[in-house]
């Protein structure tokens, strides 16, 4: 009887029934030998199971063909598939996945979204990233620093890292650019003494006492914008319905994040940080 199989992702029928002809493992690897698996088996191994086969989401992942997804380019998508999105579950394929296959990987997506090759806006040339220069070590601590700050700092529950993280604080991926890391260290431990005027926070009481807080723009003597991270919009208000308007001195961010992590995990953290230029 003659078996045809339509599909290339039944690896684990073929084997079987292999087994139940009598084929031993030394006979299977003769028959069949290994092939270098094409971006679109690497895909379909280890990203189809959550956004689906043509991306377009999942039980359990996003779906890769939203406008927002699409802003993303090349570098980015290469970054999320290499150090995976912690906060969301999705594992890093830094370990699994050579170079090469990343960057495949990311070409395929770009593919799906109807982007073509997507060649990144801003080329990074070879030896400019500090991570590419870092010994096995230093890249190990920033490694665990990604960890620290997606879990037990909870940085990430209001920062975001290249589109990774909450939404209700600045983003970071170029935190470090022009700091030190003793600048770095006091942004964390005393986020008030310095407070950029576009984040500075603004309260608004409403007329039944709801109280809003968040970064405002656009503050004009009858009207004024506050930022709604939920709807990532900004949203009008006349002041004639609110009780009260006023520009908070502190920063909504707590001075005492550090505190519970050990010495250890605050030098990973700081080196992760360090990284974002």
């Amino acid at each position: 009887m003659l078996i045809r199989f339509r599909h290339r992702t039944a690896p684990l029928a073929l084997f079987g029934l292999l087994i139940l002809a009598g084929v031993g493992a030394g006979d299977l690897s003769k028959a069949a030998p290994s092939k270098p698996k094409s971006t679109k088996a690497l895909f379909t191994e280890s990203c189809a199971g959550c956004h689906g086969p043509r991306g377009n989401g999942g039980s359990m992942g996003p779906s890769l063909l939203t406008p927002r997804a699409k802003t993303l380019n090349r570098q980015s998508i290469n970054r999320i598939i290499y150090s995976g999105r912690p906060d969301l579950g999705m594992p890093a394929f830094e370990f699994t996945y050579s170079r090469d296959q990343i960057k495949a990987l990311a070409a395929h997506v770009l593919k799906l979204q109807g982007r073509g090759a997507g060649k990144a806006k801003r080329p990074i040339k070879k030896g400019k990233k500090r991570r590419a220069a870092l010994s096995p070590a230093e890249q190990a601590s920033v490694n665990r620093g990604r960890q620290v700050f997606f879990n037990e700092a909870r940085c990430a529950e209001c920062h975001s890292v290249f589109n990774y993280g909450g939404r209700t604080a600045p983003q970071l991926n170029r935190f470090a650019k022009r700091k030190t890391r003793a600048q770095v260290l006091e942004a964390i431990v005393n986020p008030s003494a310095k407070i950029a005027l576009r984040y500075q926070t603004t309260e608004i009481v409403m007329l039944d006492g709801t109280v809003l807080q968040q970064w405002s723009r656009n503050i004009q003597p009858k009207t004024l914008e506050l930022y709604n991270p939920e709807h990532e919009l900004w949203t009008t208000y006349f002041k004639a319905d609110l009780k009260s308007v006023r520009t908070l001195p502190e920063s909504r961010m707590p001075a005492n994040l550090l505190d519970p992590l050990t010495e250890a995990q605050r030098e990973d953290l700081l080196n992760f940080l360090m990284t974002l230029k």
